[in-house]
């Protein structure tokens, strides 16, 4: 075997064997951080009307520990019904949206670290949980036209 056949089966067996790659780590952190379930119980209303679009933005989604960051892959939609989360297609491919209706939504203030932040809740625990940066969840109840109201305003 010659050098320019090692490195024809190098090059292609990198582009058969990374997509594969991704499409399972992706999927793994989709299946372990919780978006997989969550789509299920809370599926996404095309119908519904949007307010106001956020693109790139981050939130952690369940527990600080064993929970997932998504960091500039999130769009939040303000729709007129409730909240619609979802993720950058690249990074969850299988994902469908999530949306929250108002009344299923609470936002409790929290720390980011050093930083403040709001805990966003619907349901019970931790797990049914993201954690936001002020300015997202503040745009959020700005957009929301009444229907999202942070605690001590």
């Amino acid at each position: 075997m010659s050098d320019s056949d090692l490195t024809l089966y190098v090059v292609v067996g990198f582009a058969l064997i990374f997509p594969l790659f991704w499409l399972f780590v992706v999927s793994l952190i989709s299946l372990t951080g919780g978006w997989r379930r969550l789509q299920d119980e809370f599926p996404d209303k095309p119908t519904a009307h949007v307010y106001r679009r956020l693109s790139m933005q981050s939130a952690h989604l369940g527990r600080l520990v064993g929970g997932v960051s998504y960091r500039n892959t999130l769009t939040i939609e303000v729709c007129e019904q409730g909240l619609r989360f979802s993720v950058w297609r690249i990074f969850a491919p299988f994902g469908k949206p999530l949306f929250f209706r108002w009344n299923e939504i609470e936002a409790d203030p929290s720390n980011w670290l050093a930083w403040p932040a709001y805990r966003l809740r619907w349901g019970d625990g931790d797990r049914n949980s993201m954690l936001m940066r002020c300015k997202t969840v503040e745009s959020i109840a700005e957009a929301s036209r009444g229907r999202f109201v942070l605690p001590g305003d």
